[in-house]
This record gives C-alpha cells, sequence and structure tokens, in this order.
C-alpha cells in the first residue's frame, strides 16, 4: 500500500498512511516527524486541501503536478504559486 499518492488527476497529492508518513519519510527530509508541522509548511508554501470534487481532502497547489517538475521551482514560501 503507498503511504503517499498523487489523485487520478495529478493536480493534488494524498496521504494514505499519516503515522508511517510522519515516522518514516518525515525525518528523512524534513527536521521534525510531526505532521502537524509537515501541514503548517504545506500552508506556507501556498498549499490548500481540496474541500470538492474529485479531490476532496487531498493537498494541491497550482504549481505541483505531476509531470510538471519544472514547476516546482515556482514554489515559494508565503503563499501561492
Amino acid at each position: 500500500n503507498a503511504v503517499i499518492r498523487w489523485s487520478g488527476s495529478g493536480r493534488a497529492f494524498h496521504i494514505d498512511d499519516t503515522q508511517v508518513f510522519s515516522s518514516e519519510i518525515l525525518p528523512k527530509y524534513f527536521r521534525t516527524n510531526k505532521f502537524s508541522s509537515f501541514q503548517r509548511n504545506l500552508n506556507l508554501y501556498g498549499f490548500a486541501k481540496v474541500r470538492r470534487g474529485p479531490d476532496t481532502d487531498m493537498y494541491a497547489h497550482p504549481s505541483f503536478i505531476r509531470g510538471h517538475q519544472e514547476a516546482v521551482a515556482q514554489l515559494r514560501k508565503g503563499g501561492g504559486s
């Protein structure tokens, strides 16, 4: 089973297993293992939790799209794209 996965549209992602994500993935790439800190950082970088449609309860950002690695360079702390 996946710990984290893209939505069908490729415009959002979902963390399926927050316990494994927090204990194994977060400490490997970030200075924390607290999921709430990761969520706070998502908000600081302009990610939003999708509230309606097929990507409901997933995190999305206009510059974070599957297959478009070049767009990730547009992510900036402090808000949107």
